[in-house]
């Protein structure tokens, strides 16, 4: 009787252990169906590395997003880079990238190496690190290796909650939206919806008081040419700097991508994005756009440049085009090289245009 007990108690617990397996087995696929990947070069052509023996590092990094009500862990067990006939070309340093997600965050992976090795950039660029390093022309290897990352595949493995893996082939410059069973569904790479909008009151001690704002701080411009209103946002920039004075202080890094990095997420996190009619502009003044919490790409823009006024810190308001459609659609800001465009999904990215033009 007594061992018929223990057998019988023995298959109760091994049938709990599996029940509890197979329920994490279902929250974790209904976690993997509210993920989001957004894989990315860190940064621009100065922080890719050269080394004669090894090739050429690629800085990348991946913003994950857990659009779920519960706890998340994602393990990046492999990342690499594919060409056109799917052939590997880029491999990721070894170790594995591990970042808990809590519900509704985002969070970024960074420092995740990729290299492409010498033999490859050889059979690649069809000439050897030695002899560009050698001439002294490092950038020219550099904008040949990052031309043929601009037409990649990357190839991605992840598990989740270590107890589902799931493999993505990630069109670079795209991001992807997971499913337990492995589909890959591309997002737009502007404001589609609406984000989740953080209060300001954690920066309030640094935004001038609201008695400042005037009725005419909303700027309607009709019949512009965008090139009027890229010039007219370096013109509110310049002349409303006082309003982002302390909190542009606040964002300072300790570098320039480190700054920027800062301006973006905190624009990302607290203005959202809403678009202008057709037929006019609205350029708010920075303080405007603090107190409305929301704006389009001019109003991004402005509120950008007043913090690089600020910081003394060089930069562009660039007007872009897309798909040859003849006309600029789009306005951001580049600060010393880093692209700063909070419409898109992830810091420095840039939407391919089709032609640019800078002020």
């Amino acid at each position: 009787m007594k061992k018929g007990i223990k057998i019988l108690l023995g298959a109760l617990g091994l049938g709990g252990l599996g029940l509890l397996i197979w329920g994490k087995i279902g929250q974790t696929k209904r976690m993997i169906n509210n993920l989001q990947v957004f894989p990315m070069l860190y940064g621009g052509i100065n922080d890719m590395k050269i080394d004669l023996q090894k090739g050429i590092k690629l800085p990348l990094a991946i913003d994950l997003m857990n659009r779920s009500d519960a706890s998340c862990k994602i393990r990046i067990n492999s990342l690499n880079l594919a060409n056109g006939s799917g052939e590997v070309f880029a491999y990721s340093s070894s170790g594995n990238y591990v970042v808990e997600l809590k519900p509704y965050q985002t969070s970024r992976l960074t420092n995740i190496d990729v290299w492409i090795n010498a033999i490859t950039v050889y059979k690649l660029l069809g000439t050897s690190i030695m002899t560009l390093v050698s001439g002294g022309d490092t950038t020219t290897i550099k904008q040949k290796a990052l031309n043929i990352v601009e037409n990649c595949t990357i190839q991605l493995s992840l598990s989740v909650n270590e107890a589902i893996t799931v493999s993505l082939n990630i069109p670079f410059g795209e991001s992807a939206e997971v499913s337990d069973d492995s589909s890959l569904h591309g997002l737009g790479l502007v404001c589609a919806a609406d984000r989740k909008i953080r209060p300001l009151s954690d920066y309030n001690y640094l935004i001038p008081d609201k008695s400042n704002l005037k009725y005419d701080d909303r700027i309607i411009l009709t019949d512009v040419e965008p090139e009027d209103t890229a010039k007219f946002i370096r013109k509110i920039a310049r002349q409303y700097k006082s309003d982002t004075s302390a909190l542009a202080k606040s964002l300072k890094g300790e570098t320039v991508k480190h700054t920027t990095e800062n301006i973006w997420n905190f624009v990302a996190d607290h203005i959202q994005y809403v678009q202008d009619a057709s037929d006019k502009e609205q350029v708010r003044r920075p303080l405007r756009t603090l107190y409305d919490q929301k704006g389009d790409c001019d109003c991004y823009t402005t509120l950008i440049a007043s913090m690089c006024e600020n910081l003394g810190l060089d930069y562009v308001v660039r007007i872009a085009e897309y798909d040859n459609k003849g006309y600029f659609q789009h306005v951001y800001c580049i600060i010393e090289g880093y692209v700063c465009d909070p419409v898109v999904d992830r810091c420095f990215y840039e939407k391919k245009p089709t032609r640019v033009k800078d002020f």
